[in-house]
């Protein structure tokens, strides 16, 4: 801020030797002198050029000479001027990057706070749209305007007061007719802002649409539907395009809008000022001046138009982002304790389910679970079946705390999950799910997820999980990049890194969500292998399609409806001839 305000003071000494260069030139110093009574400010600056410069030819008895003396002045005043314009700019380069860090890093802890329900019915692309188009948006529009706020503006200021020094009425006559430039150009602004909001929310279905285009590439050109899909683009991609088209004209219309505007206010100063001067309340060299210093604003007065419609872009953006924070802020789960003295959480005895209820928001009319309890003691295997959308996943995100039960509670050791902190309770888990969680990095990086584990422990992980012969026979081990979503490994293989992970991060608790139900028979076999090396000694709840997978569960659970519809284990189940029978009956006669 202070290199800025030396940047515009000798932006106006720069100024201030035009009227004593040019009352040298016209021989008209004395004129100018005689009426001078200066205090402070710019008068008194303008009139102390003019005294010494005076001195000067007087001394030397050549005029020449008062020209050399005002070029080592604007040589002098234009060096400090940009030395400070760059110090200006060194330092909001570094302000700049500094906030679009924090609203990233804002960003990013907003997403890991979000609810799970937040995550699966709101469109990726428009998430990611928000972390990096909006962003940018912000940094070209606000972070733009926020510099230009403060150089111009104090610029315009401190050429206004000049020319209110110089001459008061016209001055009020130029601030008039940049009133109505100011509406003008505001009333373009507004529109501009509805236009960027529609852009932006484009711009996210667009990259939700080549999001799916990659997820989807084997389905769509299965079908032979990429026609329909490129109609669907073209679709988008036009409404765009419009958009994006109507947003830029009106951007683009700022600067020279403002340039025309600014062409009529000189004019009219022409006008106006030349009758101050034919009536003597104005000087030649002052009139120049006045025209030159107006002429000095006009570049400052562009440079905040043009911002002022980037921050309505900007604006568009902060608000979508402002409004995805509020958003994951009210639903995420925060009725878990996220601080505790407790360095460390085990599971010594038992997890308790009571009379677990849950709707989910938007669909408060429906119960996916209805006062569900189930008791798990240390050790134990409880495997739950059922038909689709009986709640057996729903469960799981429950007792992973993602959601928060519409009635009941759950107990870690007689301790209610909500009284526990929420990143030591979830470290009591491992999660092998259906689809295999991987990511577009190394199988190490897989396995340990960022945190450091002695090579021999993975390795021995590894042996366990029946992975570690394939990861040998990798390119580059484990330092072997494994594609986005692991697509590179077959099925088998990606679920027994998973299998590995579980085991490295040694969880108590085994949640399994149809962890083979994906899988061919000779890959679920080795999985299977794995799994039972991994169940050892642990406490596991299982999720099952494939019934001959839990038939050595301790207890099963049929759920149906989100209630338990039956209960007990695999023979006592068959022969009661309910729900988990006909289950059954009907995977085994299709076998046959």
């Amino acid at each position: 801020m202070l290199c800025t305000a030396i940047q515009v003071l000798f932006s106006l000494f720069t100024l201030a030797t035009l009227i004593p260069l040019l009352e040298i030139i016209f021989g008209s110093q004395s004129q100018s002198l005689s009426g001078d009574n200066p205090s402070v400010g710019f008068g008194q600056l303008k009139a102390w050029l003019t005294q010494e410069l005076s001195a000067l030819v007087e001394t030397s008895g050549q005029p020449i000479y008062a020209i050399y003396g005002i070029a080592v002045l604007l040589i002098t005043a234009s060096c400090i001027q940009n030395a400070s314009r760059y110090l200006a700019s060194r330092a909001m380069t570094k302000l700049r990057a500094k906030v679009y860090a924090n609203l990233r890093e804002t960003l990013y802890k907003g997403l890991n706070s979000a609810s799970l329900h937040y995550i699966k019915s709101n469109r990726r692309g428009q998430i990611l749209s928000k972390a990096s188009n909006d962003l940018t948006e912000i940094e070209h529009g606000i972070l733009n305007v926020a510099e230009a706020l403060f150089r111009d503006s104090l610029t315009i200021l401190a050429l206004l007061y000049v020319l209110f020094s110089i001459q008061t009425m016209l001055t009020l006559f130029i601030l008039a007719l940049i009133a109505v430039v100011a509406v003008l150009i505001g009333s373009i602004g507004r529109r501009l802002k509805q236009d960027s909001k529609a852009v932006q929310h484009d711009q996210g279905r667009l990259m939700d649409f080549f999001s799916e285009a990659i997820s989807g590439f084997r389905l769509f050109k299965a079908y032979g539907v990429e026609d329909n899909e490129k109609q669907r683009f073209d679709n988008l991609n036009d409404s765009w395009k419009k958009g994006y088209q109507s947003m830029l004209f009106r951007k683009y219309l700022a600067s020279p809008l403002t340039e025309f505007l600014a062409i009529i206010v000189v004019a009219s100063i022409l006008i106006v000022g030349s009758l101050f001067v034919f009536n003597g309340k104005l000087l030649a060299s002052e009139f120049i001046f006045f025209i030159a210093a107006f002429g000095y604003i006009v570049g400052p007065a562009k440079s905040l138009s043009s911002a002022f419609f980037s921050y309505q872009r900007g604006s568009a953006a902060a608000e979508r982002i402002q409004h995805f924070l509020s958003e994951v802020t009210a639903l995420s789960t925060g009725s878990m304790r996220k601080t505790s003295n407790v360095e460390s959480l085990t599971m010594a005895q038992n997890l308790h389910i009571e009379n677990l209820s849950f709707t989910y928001e938007d669909q408060a009319e429906r119960l996916v679970l209805n006062k569900l309890s189930i008791h798990i003691e240390k050790g134990k295997h409880i495997a739950l079946v059922g038909p689709s959308g009986s709640g057996k996943s729903t469960l799981f995100d429950l007792i992973l705390g993602f959601y928060k039960p519409t009635e009941g509670s759950i107990y870690l050791d007689m301790i209610p999950i909500q009284d526990l902190n929420i990143e030591l309770y979830r470290r009591c888990f491992g999660l092998v799910t259906q689809d295999p969680i991987l990511l577009h990095d190394t199988i190490r990086q897989n396995l340990t997820l960022g945190k450091p584990f002695e090579e021999k422990i993975i390795i021995r992980c590894c042996r366990q999980a029946d992975a570690w012969d394939f990861i040998q026979d990798s390119s580059d081990g484990l330092d072997t990049v494994i594609g986005d979503r692991g697509l590179q490994l077959s099925g088998g293989q990606r679920q027994r890194l998973t299998i590995a992970r579980a085991l490295l991060f040694d969880p108590d608790i085994l949640l399994l969500d149809e962890a083979t139900s994906s899988l061919d028979s000779a890959a679920e076999q080795s999985v299977l292998n794995a799994l039972k090396t991994a169940m050892k000694g642990r406490t596991t709840l299982s999720i099952a399609h494939r019934l001959s997978t839990i038939q050595g569960a301790d207890e099963i659970l049929v759920l149906q409806e989100g209630t338990i519809a039956e209960r007990g284990d695999h023979e006592s189940l068959i022969q009661s001839k309910g729900l988990y029978f006909t289950l059954y009956q009907a995977q085994n006669h299709t076998k046959g």
